[in-house]
């Protein structure tokens, strides 16, 4: 009975620490890291998109280090709000992040990304 006891503690302890340590909340150290997240939000958005896509996305980062969407732009208004819903608020960290700044990032969208995405 002790050792059933002692096998339990350890599943309830291993099933906290993974509810506490949140895998999908990304954190980005650097413009490449977020560039490459907004490729892959882009993939598995699921909405039609231009051949040939450029999108400009707004942002600073508040005090307690996540990401303040300020605009998105790209000429698809549903692409817009997608990408600042999936990017407001998410996480950042490292030393080239500075607060009150705004920064600007394109990411250019070829066909042969969306070819792949809609296969």
């Amino acid at each position: 009975m002790k050792t059933f006891k002692m096998l339990l503690l350890g599943c309830a302890v291993s099933l906290s620490t993974m509810l506490y340590a949140n895998p999908s909340e990304e954190r980005f150290a650097d413009m490449n890291s977020i560039s490459h997240e907004i490729e892959n939000i882009l993939q598995e958005s699921h909405l039609i998109l231009d051949e040939e896509l450029e999108v400009t996305i707004f942002f600073s980062i508040s005090e307690d280090k996540k990401i303040q969407c300020i605009n998105v732009a790209s000429g698809n208004e549903d692409l817009n709000y997608f990408i600042q819903k999936e990017l407001e608020n998410r996480n950042v960290f490292g030393g080239e992040w500075r607060e009150g700044i705004i920064y600007e990032l394109s990411v250019d969208y070829s066909d042969t990304l969306l070819a792949y995405a809609n296969l």
